[in-house]
């Protein structure tokens, strides 16, 4: 349960060997690659080598995902375990490239119908409007007395249409408000055309022609839109279930295409930072120090060209060297918490048992009860298998579930109610006294604790003067001690 201790790795070989290798890296989970230029010292090996690191999977892996999306589905849980024999990156990028144009051409066609719907929409819109007024529909063409102008703005642009509009011959008539957006009809005099087009154009005007929208319609216009309205809907429906359908005949097949680029954008990733000399790779990094012998025997049998260099255990805590947890299990999931917070550095002590102890601790003793424990219990399974919450929250959700309700056992709480079961300790309700007094030692006893956890990490750092003599050191410690003994006799 700590921070642990890290060693320096570089490997020198063949392309496919070292990629290979970065795979088994990326499987392992605790390889942190560093730039290759903060590792060669020597100017002219630097400038021989490529560190361009660009990673071509990432825009292949942004594809898959949009499938995913179209479809209205979360990308799947990617497994590199199971990503198998990994093929090019030329295959790869054909067979999505196939599947890319198919989903282009379904959202082509379904961005084509639905404009063609807010089309008919405002033909409608404008059309009945006209009919209201009766004004022909001829004279919204163009021509006569009145210039009349149909078409949309959005709702702040409309505001500044009616202010502006007030000073000049234009008529502003709202018609409609979907969405963001005013559906209006403009009306002004022939001889001030020019000036109201102007106008218009300031505010962004979305102008629809109406003689292009109901053109051959005929008098039954209503019907006609309509049909068109109910022929559109049918075929935008069947296109945004075609990659669901799609999705869901071929899952197999996708998930597995997916978990491949997924495995291969993660290794590309170990590699990025790497130096390329022909059809050489220069990769360097940090893992555990209890991994580099596992490491150096996986290249011995799998990658014989390749060259692997693995440092000794750094004895100083740069900020270079990444931070590597290590916790029990149930320890493990409290990592997520503290990284809300803040990373510890490579020579200060890992809070996560801490967090845990604290964190499921204060969760129950305020918001102890039985059904309510359950409840969230139940809530994060749920929600854990549904995918909205991450395996470690989920799980942090969990153990807060069960403290809350083995402190509603000792409570004696059911849905707030304190009297359909024996509490095992306490009423908080008629306990009141107790309870604060609880709540006080329970903080000061944290508080103290992380005092405490905060003397060695100074000691380590060698910074006496803030030891000894901080708030936070030793006389922060004992005047804090004695602020609580001096409290607790008044009391």
């Amino acid at each position: 349960m700590a921070v642990v201790p890290m060693a320096s790795l570089s490997m020198v070989g063949p392309k496919d060997e070292v990629l290979g290798v970065a795979r088994r890296l990326l499987l392992r989970g605790c390889f942190q690659p560093v730039p290759i230029d903060s590792v060669v010292d020597d100017r002219e090996m630097r400038s021989a080598l490529d560190t361009s690191g660009e990673n071509p999977w990432e825009g292949l892996l942004a594809e898959m995902e949009s499938l995913w999306e179209t479809a209205g589905e979360r990308p799947p849980l990617p497994d590199p375990a199971r990503s198998g024999d990994l093929p090019s990156y030329e295959e790869i990028r054909g067979r999505v490239a196939a599947l890319t144009e198919k989903l282009s051409a379904w959202e082509r066609r379904r961005r084509e119908l639905t404009a063609e719907v807010e089309q008919l929409e405002a033909a409608r819109i404008f059309a009945e409007a006209l009919e209201e007024a009766h004004i022909p529909l001829e004279a919204a063409a163009g021509g006569g007395i009145l210039g009349i102008y149909t078409g949309s703005v959005t709702r702040e642009d409309y505001d500044r249409l009616e202010d502006i509009s007030a000073e000049v011959p234009l008529l502003v008539v709202p018609l409609a408000r979907p969405g963001g957006h005013v559906w209006v009809m403009a009306l002004t005099v022939s001889g001030y055309a020019e000036g109201a087009e102007q106008l218009l154009d300031s505010v962004s005007f979305r102008r629809f022609a109406l003689g292009e929208l109901l053109g051959g319609m005929g008098k039954d216009w209503r019907g006609e839109i309509q049909r068109r309205l109910d022929h559109h809907g049918r075929a935008i429906e069947g296109l945004a279930g075609a990659a669901e359908g799609y999705l869901e005949r071929n899952r197999a097949g996708l998930e597995r295409l997916y978990g491949q680029i997924y495995c291969m954008e993660r290794v590309q990733e170990v590699c990025r930072r790497r130096g390329e000399m022909d059809d050489l790779y220069v990769v360097s990094g940090w893992l555990p120090a209890d991994e580099t012998e596992e490491v150096e025997r996986m290249v011995d049998a799998e990658a014989p060209g390749t060259v692997i260099i693995a440092g000794s255990r750094p004895r100083t805590g740069g900020s270079r060297v990444p931070v590597f947890l290590r916790n029990l299990p149930g320890v493990r999931f409290f990592q997520d918490i503290v990284a809300l917070y803040s990373t510890p550095a490579y020579t200060e002590s890992d809070p996560s048992f801490f967090v845990a102890v604290t964190f499921c601790l204060f969760f129950g003793f305020m918001f102890g009860d039985i059904a309510h424990g359950l409840m969230l219990v139940a809530a994060a399974v749920l929600l854990r298998k549904t995918g909205i919450l991450s395996r470690a929250f989920g799980a942090v959700l969990t153990l807060a579930g069960l403290s809350s309700t083995l402190f509603g056992v000792l409570y004696g709480s059911v849905f707030g109610d304190e009297h359909l079961i024996p509490g095992l300790w306490l009423s908080p309700m008629e306990d009141m006294g107790l309870l604060i007094q609880s709540a006080l030692l329970l903080g000061i006893g944290v508080i103290s604790a992380g005092m405490v956890m905060n003397t060695p990490r100074r000691y380590r750092r060698g910074v006496w003067g803030r030891l000894h003599c901080d708030i936070r050191g030793v006389a922060g410690l004992l005047l804090y001690w004695l602020a609580v003994v001096l409290a607790w006799a008044w009391l």
